[in-house]
């Protein structure tokens, strides 16, 4: 999995804009890239790392905390922009289904229409993909089951809330 923040700050009156990826597809990597140009790519290890909490990183993180005492190099920090219409981020879920489809039209031909109508129903649980119709289902259920014929559903992603 991955996490990428940005983090903008102003050195010698330049703006340095910092991009800090984790990436855990082999060991547990972290990229750092500055204006664009990457300035570390190292797996992070108790070999590389003197701090005893190293392991910190093989968790799943969701924010970075930046102590004033510890930064002196940035002037503030932001995640990357997503979206101005995103309201919450939703996450996929490979050969799985959601039970029962909402009340009303449930059938739409796009991810992004059935996401969005998903979102102002109080009876959506979530999206669920028929590949044996082709369309994308509004679903009651907020429980995942194993399906048997490929399907695939997406849910709002639980603790990731965008700003």
């Amino acid at each position: 999995s991955f996490l990428s923040s940005g983090i903008n700050a102003e050195y010698g009156g330049t703006e340095k804009v910092w991009k800090i990826t984790l990436d855990r597809t082999a060991g547990v990597k972290l990229i750092v890239h500055c204006n664009g140009e990457e300035v570390l790519n190292t797996v992070i290890s108790a070999k590389t790392c003197n701090w005893r909490n190293w392991n910190h990183w093989t968790k799943k993180i969701e924010k970075i905390l930046f102590r004033p005492s510890w930064d002196t190099a940035s002037d503030y920090y932001e995640l990357e922009p997503l979206p101005s219409k995103v309201t919450h981020i939703w996450c996929k879920y490979d050969g799985m289904y959601l039970s029962g489809y909402s009340r009303g039209v449930h059938n739409y031909s796009s991810l992004s229409q059935a996401e969005t109508q998903c979102s102002t129903r109080n009876d959506c649980g979530g999206v669920t993909y028929e590949p044996y119709t082709g369309y994308y289902t509004l679903r009651r259920g907020t429980d995942l089951r194993k399906s048997p014929s490929k399907e695939i559903s997406w849910k709002k992603c639980p603790n990731i809330i965008p700003y």
